[in-house]
């Protein structure tokens, strides 16, 4: 019979802290953006064609820069621009420089789309994100 090997209190309170300390990354990780929770309500990723597709827009690439890709789209009447970003730092300084205040939004991980408030609250239905509007 083979006996189960015991542990001290001194290498248990290590695996805890270490358990700790794993949680405590995760949880900062997260709060910055660097993690995203599976089931967000931001139902689309970060490429442009994807998140055209869902609009159901027609959309005409305008520029692709380093960190995004912007495009205008065309919907019945409706008319809007898509703006995708390669990490959420990206999308968060392109609002902060480019979006006048009173702009309003729809805001997902790493894309934008903007145009009139009623659009934008249109959009929403389609694409998932936050609807948010520039205060300065």
């Amino acid at each position: 019979m083979t006996s189960v090997p015991r542990c001290s209190s001194k290498d248990r309170d290590r695996v805890v802290a270490l358990a700790l300390a794993a949680v405590a990354v995760a949880v900062f990780a997260w709060g910055t953006g660097a993690l995203h929770w599976p089931f967000s309500t931001d139902r689309i990723g970060g490429r442009l064609e994807e998140l055209a597709g869902r609009a159901g827009c027609h959309a005409t690439l305008e520029a692709e820069e380093a960190g995004h890709r912007l495009a205008s789209c065309a919907d019945g009447d409706a008319r809007y621009v898509l703006v995708t970003f390669t990490t959420t730092r990206d999308r968060n300084e392109w609002i902060a420089d480019t979006l006048p205040d009173g702009t309003t939004y729809l805001a997902g991980t790493r894309w934008v789309a903007y145009g009139t408030p009623a659009t934008v609250r249109t959009l929403r239905d389609r694409l998932g994100g936050k609807v948010l509007t520039v205060r300065r």
